[in-house]
């Protein structure tokens, strides 16, 4: 019996299909996670994608966002990811960049909370990318911030400095 709770806290998984998208590997990445030391909880790598073989952005600058950091007792997943993406910015050198896609994969897996007495008391999904489209950021080295609100605990924000090679 402990061994099915176990299991059933473990994984509910749901098809959520929000871009059909290629392995990242191929777009000529540089990884950029490497330059912090303190990446803050909810942002677990990022990267810049400089590539003429990428789609559908040749040059963007993708975070990969952990919803667990950001998740608070009674949230659902598609409620939760619906505010951390309508609430999304990204500015490089202090204006805004719009244009982003997520990239996700058909099959997500959907975690479930339990409190101390196997109540159900939210779900949130695997980590997702955000990328933004920066075709017309020039070469050289750019300060960028990205926010985002959780459903109740306010503002989350990320600043940082990369290099467009």
């Amino acid at each position: 019996m402990r061994q099915y709770a176990l299991v059933k806290k473990t994984i509910s998984i749901a098809l959520l299909v929000f871009v059909s998208c290629s392995i990242l590997s191929i777009w000529g990445i540089e990884n950029a996670s490497s330059l912090f030391v303190n990446l803050p909880s909810f942002i677990e790598k990022t990267e810049i994608i400089n590539s003429q073989n990428a789609s559908p952005y040749k040059k963007a600058v993708c975070l990969t966002i952990n919803q667990e950091a950001l998740w608070e007792k009674t949230n659902t997943y598609d409620q939760l990811q619906n505010q951390l993406i309508s609430t999304m910015k990204f500015k490089v050198d202090d204006n805004s960049i719009n244009d982003f896609y997520l990239v996700t994969f058909a099959l997500t897996v959907i975690r479930t909370k339990f409190d101390e007495n196997d109540n159900v008391i939210g779900t949130y999904t695997d980590p997702y990318t955000a990328c933004f489209d920066i075709k017309n950021i020039k070469a050289g080295i750019h300060f960028a911030n990205f926010s985002l609100k959780s459903v109740s605990r306010g503002e989350h924000s990320f600043s940082w400095q990369f290099n467009l090679r």
